[in-house]
């Protein structure tokens, strides 16, 4: 595919995010249980794009996705929990005496 048709495309893509997000912040402010998952969202799509704006990718210049983006706070941290599988209480016990 020719780069010009590429940049179209991410030009598009960016066009396409910038219509998009109000609605997703929005439903950020409207629904409490949307809160991380919608700045998530929000915050890979813009660093998705920053990365495809990048003077070493296409070079697009300057990156404006719009109000929606500005003030966005990053997402709580993710406390994953761990599960311990295949495990057994006797392999903590010595065999042997």
């Amino acid at each position: 595919m020719p780069a010009r048709k590429q940049t179209q495309i991410v030009e598009q893509i960016g066009q396409a995010i910038s219509e998009v997000a109000p609605a997703v912040r929005e439903a950020v402010n409207e629904h409490p249980c949307f809160r991380e998952i919608g700045k998530r969202m929000l915050l890979a799509w813009q660093e998705g794009l920053s990365m495809l704006y990048n003077k070493r990718t296409y070079n697009l210049g300057e990156l404006d996705l719009g109000e929606s983006f500005r003030r966005l706070s990053g997402p709580e941290p993710v406390n994953a929990q761990r599960v311990v599988i295949g495990r057994s209480g006797l392999a903590d016990s010595d065999p042997m005496g």
